[in-house]
């Protein structure tokens, strides 16, 4: 091997006579044989001023490898200096460039940075390791890439059963039903099979921010089930299978998994993502190559759903253009840990956690300790989450006590949380605190302490808000249905005997329909207001024949007037109400004989829709008010505040109405 070095000065700052500086090797290997390499080199330090620079060249033996070093000076004594390294190109023997095609680019974006303390005298030993990857189509394989004496072909295949290609998950699947193959295939050097290969968990995300993006365990075997290599909140998946085999006599080793979709939950631009690679020899780490190495891994980022033509992925081969299967160079100074290492010869699997140092209720998902769903922690210890608010908002009728009950524990059941829940919900003859048998500790989905028993959540101070809905996402604004006081008894401030006082316990009657304003956020007031509903208790006689909407500015003058008639309904842009009116909106309800029955002002930065419908009987709205009430509802917002159950959820918005939506409070119960 031959190595030249050609110094392009260095800058200015260097102390004459230091003998201090950074001992560079660098070792390819993969290389077809008498290719030359190419690399610019340059120190800097601290502040990224430019210390020292150099091309470099060495040129490959007989072994596919080449070899070259360089003494980079450097200030004695300075901390930190940073070594910069980029290909600038391979050529032939005759000096010719060589295609782009030909090899992967190791820094193809940006070079290497390999970071080092300069010593008081001396040079400081730096090694680089780069395995060279390249296309081949020689053997077993017809699309390949070569690198450290292995050949790999990293595939996605897309079809729909009866496919042989999703046999494995046997009768999970219906013909027609889509599905996928993740699959790397590798051999080894000389008819060998290699060493180890190396897989990430595979995820399945779908939508620009996918809270519960679907995750297959790449370190199981077998078809897979929920919470046992499984995890899938959004049912996206159907069925999942992950399989290993070695063929000896052909000198391959095979990781493969396949995952069925589910037609009727996938939604548009789902995106199956995973990184993989493989070793002639296994790592000594296990599951990460050496410090130093910028090792080839293969990753997966493959759009495979779509809502308008539904599965648009086919057969897709590493390298390929718009595959979504690349090639990349890890990062020499910080090696990526795979989450599984498969030794091909003991048919040991080591993961970058192991089951057995995690709780009962926790698996080795991308690559560490996770508990299961309904279980939140560290992993390593997992309790059971206890309190939730439900991310949609509910009419309140909502079937009595048990059918809010049952709501709840349809949620906690999709998901799989262990244990029964139920409402946070008073009615006229029973209150939560007497209903409900809650024991503790009651964690949040965020794993946040909210009370320890049912006395601590009952004694008008919380540890944390609730403020989390069923898959972890905050409750940013919205009502909650309670009828609760803050003692856990039942609203103790309306008659009992007034069937509207817990929204006629909580069954209201269909025919009344709903007028409410929804909350944008934008605006002139900032103020936190109250969804506005129809309320139950009104009787008055004859049908609502008009609405009247009216739009006044700050001074009180009348800017606008429109009246709605039945079945009628109007959506108004806050943004383009404010700037051409104010910030202030009054609507108008009257009965058929023009008389007002109830008027409510909002701010204009609140979208507002008013459906006047076919409404047998007067029906009252609610306006917002100033000063908190908890027996109806309670506005759950962002609040760290945590004494009473408006303040733990933030500003008080007043009583809520029968006629409107909100969320409910959900705990797990005995």
């Amino acid at each position: 091997m031959l190595a030249t070095v050609a110094l392009s000065g260095c800058a200015g700052g260097q102390t004459a006579g230091t003998t201090a500086g950074i001992a560079l090797t660098l070792d390819a290997t993969g290389l077809e044989v008498g290719t030359q390499m190419r690399w610019t080199a340059e120190l800097v330090d601290n502040f990224g001023d430019l210390v020292d620079a150099a091309t470099l060249d060495a040129r490959a033996g007989s072994d596919g490898a080449a070899q070259l070093t360089w003494s980079a000076r450097c200030v004695a004594g300075v901390n930190k200096v940073t070594l910069r390294l980029t290909l600038e190109g391979l050529y032939g023997a005759d000096g010719t460039a060589l295609a782009a095609a030909r090899y992967v680019d190791p820094t193809p974006d940006a070079p290497f940075a390999l970071a080092a303390r300069c010593p008081l005298e001396g040079e400081a030993a730096l090694a680089l390791t780069v395995p060279f990857a390249r296309p081949t189509a020689t053997g077993f394989f017809d699309q390949a890439i070569a690198f450290d004496q292995v050949a790999c072909a990293a595939l996605l295949t897309c079809a729909d059963m009866p496919s042989p290609a999703l046999s494995s998950l046997g009768e999970t699947l219906s013909d027609g039903d889509p599905g996928a193959v993740l699959d790397l295939t590798c051999a080894g050097p000389n008819g060998a099979v290699p060493g180890a290969l190396y897989l990430d968990d595979l995820v399945l995300s779908c939508g620009a921010a996918d809270p519960s993006p679907a995750t297959v365990d790449a370190g199981a075997s077998g078809l897979l089930s929920p919470g046992d290599g499984l995890r899938d909140a959004e049912n996206h998946l159907l069925a999942a299978s992950v399989a290993r085999e070695v063929l000896g006599s052909l000198g391959i080793a095979r990781w493969w998994i396949t995952v069925g979709l589910d037609p009727t939950t996938i939604a548009a631009d789902c995106t199956l993502r995973a990184q993989a690679s493989a070793s002639a020899a296994p790592f000594a780490d296990g599951v990460a190559p050496p410090e130093g190495t910028a090792w080839p891994i293969f990753t997966w980022e493959v759009q495979i759903t779509s809502t308008v033509a539904g599965r648009i992925c086919d057969v897709h081969a590493a390298d390929a253009p718009g595959s979504g299967i690349a090639v990349v160079m890890g990062d020499p100074a910080h090696p990526w840990a795979f989450h599984h290492a498969w030794n091909t010869a003991t048919g040991e699997l080591a993961s970058r956690c192991d089951p057995a140092d995690c709780d009962d209720h926790a698996s080795c998902l991308d690559g560490r300790c996770q508990c299961d769903v309904g279980w939140v922690g560290d992993g390593d210890r997992c309790d059971p989450v206890g309190i939730f608010v439900t991310r949609s908002r509910y009419e309140s009728g909502l079937g009595g006590l048990a059918g809010a009950d049952s709501l709840c524990a349809e949620i906690a059941g999709d998901l799989g949380f262990p244990g029964q829940w139920q409402a946070i919900l008073s009615d006229s003859t029973r209150s939560a605190s007497s209903r409900l048998a809650i024991f503790g500790p009651l964690l949040n989905t965020q794993g946040e302490l909210v009370a320890e028993d049912e006395g601590d959540l009952f004694d008008g101070s919380l540890s944390h808000g609730v403020r989390y809905d069923q898959t972890g996402l905050p409750v940013v604004l919205g009502d909650v249905w309670t009828g609760t006081d803050n003692d856990g008894s039942r609203d103790g401030s309306p008659d009992a005997s007034d069937p509207n006082a817990f929204c006629n316990d909580w069954v209201c009657p269909d025919r009344y329909r709903r007028v409410s304003l929804l909350y944008t956020g934008k605006g002139c007031d900032k103020t936190s207001w109250p969804d506005v509903g129809v309320s139950c208790a009104g009787n008055a006689p004859g049908p609502i024949a008009t609405v009247v909407l009216t739009v006044r500015n700050g001074a009180g003058q009348t800017l606008y007037l429109q009246q709605i008639q039945p079945f009628d309904v109007i959506t108004l842009d806050p943004e383009s109400l404010s700037t051409r009116f104010g910030c202030r909106i009054e609507l108008t309800i009257a009965d058929t004989a023009g008389a007002q029955l109830q008027q409510i002002s909002f701010a204009t930065g609140y979208a507002a829709t008013f459906d006047a419908g076919n409404v047998v009987g007067a029906f009252q709205v609610q306006a917002a008010v100033t000063q908190p009430d908890s027996r109806t509802g309670a506005e759950a917002g962002t609040s760290d505040a945590v004494t009473g159950w408006l303040a733990r959820w933030g500003t008080a918005s007043g009583r809520l109405e029968c006629g409107g939506r909100a969320h409910l409070f959900c705990v797990a119960t005995q």
